[in-house]
């Protein structure tokens, strides 16, 4: 009742309108993904180090990253010379570096976030980067980090389910994999793969970063809004 006297409604993804639409919503719904400044992250060449995969945000339950720790385990089968950068804070922190810590993982960095005017570099550090999510709070989310991870022109690794907001998008894009949550096998297969095929990988890049230009700019997202409340078609 409350949304069907909107004008418009609002949200991240195309699962999440139909759900909308599921629960008898009648009133226009419009898709506007998160957005980026795409002038302030931008590609930047790979720095000099060994294979890189990237994980950047908060340390929390939502994120369901001990599919990481369990992920690098495989990782330094299939790729001895890979490295996964765990980047962040939160209220798991500390259960997270034990657990690395009494799983041998030797391939696993912790660090701090990056300061906000050192953004841009510090995503190229990832040749690959990681969006690891918990099913179930993932089938209608549309990350924000995703969207800023493409608009740097790196490809990513998702853990969701068919269906999914992310899933849907990469069947659009074509610029990042996606595996099945608490499959660390399946996980640690696709990021050794992007870091074992360089050009794919750029070419995955390029791709997301062209997605972000057309539908996930600052700019773009700020012009369909301001259509909606002209009573624009957005």
């Amino acid at each position: 009742r409350a949304l069907n006297r909107a004008d418009a409604i609002v949200v991240l993804s195309e699962p999440m309108r139909g759900v909308l639409e599921e629960l008898g919503v009648t009133r226009p719904i419009h898709v506007i993904p998160p957005h980026v400044d795409a002038d302030a992250v931008y590609p930047l060449p790979r720095p000099d180090q060994q294979p890189t995969a990237l994980y950047s945000g908060a340390f929390a339950r939502k994120q369901g990253l001990e599919q990481v720790l369990d992920m690098a385990g495989h990782l330094a089968e299939l790729m001895p010379n890979a490295r996964i950068k765990l980047r962040g804070q939160g209220g798991l922190e500390e259960e997270l570096k034990s657990r690395a810590r009494a799983m041998g993982l030797g391939n696993v960095i912790f660090q701090p976030l990056a300061p906000k005017d050192q953004l841009n570099e510090a995503m190229a550090e990832g040749d690959v980067h990681l969006v690891p999510q918990r099913p179930e709070g993932a089938a209608f989310a549309m990350p924000g980090k995703a969207v800023t991870i493409l608009a740097a022109g790196r490809p990513f690794v998702s853990t969701c389910l068919p269906g999914s907001a992310l899933a849907t998008l990469e069947a659009q894009v074509g610029a990042f994999l996606c595996t099945p949550p608490e499959e660390p096998r399946a996980m640690a297969e696709a990021v050794a793969a992007l870091l074992s095929d360089p050009a794919r990988a750029t070419a995955m890049g390029r791709r997301g970063r062209a997605w972000v230009e057309a539908n996930a700019t600052r700019a773009v997202a700020l012009d369909r809004y301001a259509r909606l409340l002209l009573g624009e078609a957005a």
